[in-house]
């Protein structure tokens, strides 16, 4: 008959001692080194307001991005307006004011526009201001500036930025 014996440790380890800390179920182990839960909470307070702060900057300048490309396209839209429209039967005044209701129109179906903040100028072009040439072609010219607010004010930042966009278009006939 074959006897079992009993396995032996063998490991390196036998008998050192155990580093502090690295038994969390042991239950004599009563110091502050032996106790890890609050750390990784620790850890997570310090973190988390950093990463969402980092979250909401992403956001506001995808969303400063989109108000930007919708400016840029609302003033494109109003040069082509300016550039296709007939001016018989319409003043300067009249043509530029047909003309700043197009831009106008174009930003309406947006959620974050505010009239109040939009700012459109429409030079008449004339001899005088080099915007018709010898030719007699008219070159449009569309400034529309923008001024927007970030979605989170920080203290010693600016609460907003102005988006500047200007259209230079000739004429078509």
């Amino acid at each position: 008959m074959i006897e079992k014996t009993p396995p032996v440790n063998s490991s390196i380890f036998t008998g050192l001692p155990v580093p502090s800390g690295s038994s969390r179920d042991d239950p004599s182990c009563t110091g502050t080194g032996c106790s890890r839960r609050g750390v990784a909470l620790t850890e997570f307070v310090i973190i988390f307001p950093l990463l969402l702060l980092i979250f909401v900057f992403m956001i506001d300048f995808g969303r400063a991005y989109i108000v930007a490309k919708a400016i840029d396209n609302a003033a494109a839209q109003g040069a082509y307006r300016a550039s296709t429209l007939s001016t018989a039967g319409l003043t300067n005044e009249q043509w530029a004011a047909a003309v700043e209701q197009t831009v106008r129109q174009s930003l309406e179906e947006h959620s974050w526009y505010e009239a109040q903040k939009l700012t459109v100028s429409v030079p008449i072009p004339s001899l005088s201001n080099g915007m018709v040439n010898s030719e007699g072609i008219r070159t449009i010219s569309v400034e529309t500036t923008y001024e927007a607010t970030h979605l989170l004010t920080l203290p010693g930042l600016n609460p907003g930025y102005v988006i500047d966009r200007t259209v230079r278009m000739d004429q078509l006939r």
